[in-house]
């Protein structure tokens, strides 16, 4: 096989395949041999770079593919891992996948490949089901944090709920999983975790911006802002549309009050707005925040 046949294999097995957002979020480097040809990609926002190896090409792990069996039905290769490679023991079940793909459904690609392989393997736990969505909960799994997410706003059957025109949008489902950062079963992962089953139950979709003021005040908080997500990828693409990741954060009851006071005339307070929720999350770790660190 010469490289430009292996090339044209590589581009069959990756146009539009949703599990490249996945290895983007990593900018994953991958080798590929095959026989005397040796090719280097570069994984990067939903798109993948082919290149000839060099000697100097420096990759995260290296998939030796057997050309002989590409008239089977399963294609054969071995993959191995650089010395200093962290990548999670999930990366092997997306290699297969992009090698030998086979149907897969939007909620298993979101759990199964994307959640497991962003979380580094860690175990899933269900905290919450209702109307075909969970709550899930990943203990220590984002640089320290225990991460609450949702999962099945993005499933198809979603779109029937969303408060916008989710096809012209190229959504899937209503487009978007909701989470919070929590340090351990606090007063305020409490809260929220009422206000994530509140919206469970009434299939409710908040809008990035929303500012929302409550009465927990024995949280230190009066309140929360949803928000783009900081860190760990903005989006994926699934087979069925795009998914945005939006944060919860909390807000000290003077902030909401102020950035809801200001929403009132939007158009001219725009900037204001926007300013002030910048600070915030520029103080905040990753979007959490602890009440007695903020108080000072």
């Amino acid at each position: 096989m010469n490289e430009n046949q292996l090339i044209n294999w590589l581009n069959s097995r990756l146009a539009n395949n949703p599990l490249l957002s996945v290895l983007a979020l990593r900018n994953l480097v991958l080798a590929v041999d095959s026989e005397t040809t040796q090719l280097i990609l570069n994984v990067h926002d939903d798109a993948v770079d082919i290149a000839t190896r060099s000697v100097d090409s420096k990759y995260d792990c290296l998939i030796k593919i057997f050309p002989e069996s590409f008239s089977e039905k399963t294609v054969k290769y071995e993959l191995s891992y650089t010395l200093n490679s962290s990548l999670p023991m999930s990366t092997a079940r997306i290699i297969e996948q992009l090698i030998n793909p086979q149907d897969l459904t939007t909620a298993d690609l979101r759990e199964n490949y994307f959640y497991s392989f962003l979380f580094a393997d860690t175990a899933k736990e269900v905290i919450y089901e209702n109307n075909a969505i969970s709550l899930l909960r990943y203990r220590c799994a984002f640089k320290g944090y225990d991460v609450y997410i949702t999962s099945g706003f993005s499933d198809e059957s979603a779109s029937s709920f969303a408060p916008y025109d989710t096809e012209a949008m190229g959504l899937s489902g209503c487009g978007k999983e909701f989470f919070f950062l929590s340090k351990g079963e606090d007063k305020i992962t409490e809260v929220l975790l009422i206000f994530f089953k509140k919206f469970i139950d009434e299939l409710y979709i908040f809008m990035r911006g929303r500012s929302v003021e409550w009465d927990y005040f024995e949280t230190g908080f009066g309140g929360f802002l949803v928000y783009k997500n900081l860190d760990f990828g903005s989006s994926i693409s699934l087979s069925s549309g795009k998914v945005y990741f939006d944060m919860f954060m909390p807000l000290l009851l003077e902030e909401v009050q102020t950035i809801n006071h200001l929403k009132t005339n939007f158009e001219d307070n725009r900037a204001k707005i926007m300013n002030m929720v910048e600070q915030i999350v520029e103080k905040s770790e990753f979007g959490y925040r602890e009440s007695e660190q903020v108080a000072q």
